[in-house]
């Protein structure tokens, strides 16, 4: 992602490792390789400054009435919408999350007659990444993200990855009782 900030253009950066997760530590050469390039391009009063963009781990809580409670594949199919709906080849940076759009994908899932809500946490530390979320944490100990407008904000020089989807979304599921 490129933003002006005063006369300088920067410029973030993120990688995907082999193993097909976001990585924020590029080396030096490859940061003065995109400078040297790009400075053929710039006004001379412009600086280039390239820099590792911000990684924001993501977990999940969803909670769904569902028409059998027995059924595990509703919510392997729940697992599987909100990774596919996180697939970091499909999402750039600076690219906040709408859960409505969220929301709408999961109750098209075979089996799902609401969703109740979707909680959202921000998981910092140890094997996840040291940036936390610049929007406001109501459980420090968990990570929970306050939710403004059903959205989850980016910043300029950052992305969203749930690392472990496996155990990063929970799906409780609920038999609607009459």
């Amino acid at each position: 992602n490129a933003y002006k900030e005063n006369n300088k253009v920067v410029i973030s950066i993120l990688d995907i490792g082999a193993d097909g997760k976001l990585s924020n530590t590029s080396n030096t050469l490859l940061k003065t390789n995109i400078s040297e390039y790009l400075s053929q391009y710039r006004m001379i009063n412009d600086y280039i400054e390239i820099k590792d963009g911000k990684i924001f781990n993501l977990a999940f809580d969803i909670d769904v009435y569902v028409e059998n409670i027995a059924d595990n594949q509703i919510a392997n199919s729940i697992i599987t919408i909100v990774k596919d709906y996180f697939d970091i080849n499909s999402h750039e940076i600076n690219e906040d999350v709408f859960l409505g759009q969220l929301q709408t994908k999961i109750l098209e899932a075979n089996g799902v007659l609401n969703v109740i809500s979707i909680t959202a946490y921000n998981k910092v530390g140890g094997t996840y990444s040291s940036n936390p979320i610049q929007q406001a944490i109501s459980d420090m100990k968990t990570g929970q993200i306050v939710l403004t407008n059903n959205t989850i904000y980016s910043t300029q020089d950052s992305m969203f990855e749930i690392k472990y989807p496996e155990k990063d979304i929970k799906v409780l599921m609920r038999k609607r009782t009459n």
